[in-house]
């Protein structure tokens, strides 16, 4: 099962050459252990930076990051990142692949997950074969078997299907939200498309430019599974453009309140 996620009033700045550059300014986000939250907004506003203070790869310059009531200090194997490039390893195979963090723990039944998460995804057939030989779809679905066989109370997916021809992005946004039905994970989802986010999401989190904060939000209450061809996912995508459009014009000015940016269909 997920667990909850709580950003309070974090701030995160960088140092560089030209004296610090600030990624994202007093954000406050709470996320329920189980939900599937998506984040939007333009390059460089700090959706990447958020997913790595969750991570515990990044400390917050100011506020609290949280993993249900205990702060988030490193890294951890209840949370996982997945990435828009599959982070495979190239001399592995597909079934070694999705086993490796899964002997690293000392699981006794590494082998017997791998079986069962390799059919949940499809790739039964392609076990012995190695991330060279996979289409990107079948590589993609690979990086899902081994991030899920961890068992992370929260998955943290960072653009994972952009970089995919639109046939095999339809099939995996199916196939996504199958896998978070059956897990109850938390997932937190970024991606610069926003029909995507709604598919998705249970609410759509959008982000100003940077430096980023939250100017509202979208709350999908639509059956699944969903696709982004769906004319209710293409309605509620339109308010999380005009919400995109506003953080545009209004740059750093204050963020909107919850109750003017949530739509409900």
């Amino acid at each position: 099962m997920g667990a909850r996620v709580g950003l309070e009033s974090v701030t995160q700045s960088f140092a560089n050459g030209d004296g610090g550059r600030v990624a994202l300014v007093d954000v406050s986000l709470d996320i329920a252990a189980g939900e599937f939250v998506s984040i939007v907004g333009p390059s460089g506003c700090g959706k990447s930076t958020l997913l790595d203070l969750i991570a515990g790869h990044t400390r917050p310059t100011a506020g609290r990051v949280a993993l249900e009531d205990a702060d988030v200090r490193g890294p951890g194997p209840d949370r996982i990142m997945v990435f828009q490039e599959h982070a495979l390893f190239p001399w592995l195979s597909v079934a070694d692949n999705v086993a490796f963090g899964l002997r690293n723990s000392g699981r006794s039944d590494a082998d017997a997950t791998v079986a069962m998460w390799l059919a949940k995804v499809g790739l039964t057939d392609a076990a012995a074969m190695h991330p060279h030989q996979l289409s990107g779809g079948m590589r993609q679905r690979a990086a899902l078997a081994r991030a899920f066989a961890m068992r992370p109370e929260v998955l943290l997916m960072d653009e994972p299907f952009s970089a995919l021809d639109a046939p095999s992005r339809d099939r995996l946004h199916v196939e996504l939200q199958e896998l978070w039905r059956e897990t109850g994970t938390t997932i937190v989802f970024v991606t610069h498309n926003v029909r995507e986010a709604v598919a998705l999401g249970d609410r759509v989190v959008v982000m100003s430019s940077g430096p980023g904060r939250i100017m509202g939000e979208v709350r999908v209450k639509l059956p699944r599974p969903r696709v982004v061809e769906s004319e209710r996912v293409v309605a509620l995508a339109q308010e999380a453009r005009r919400l995109l459009d506003a953080a545009d014009q209004l740059g750093i000015t204050a963020p909107r309140t919850a109750e003017d940016s949530h739509v409900s269909i």
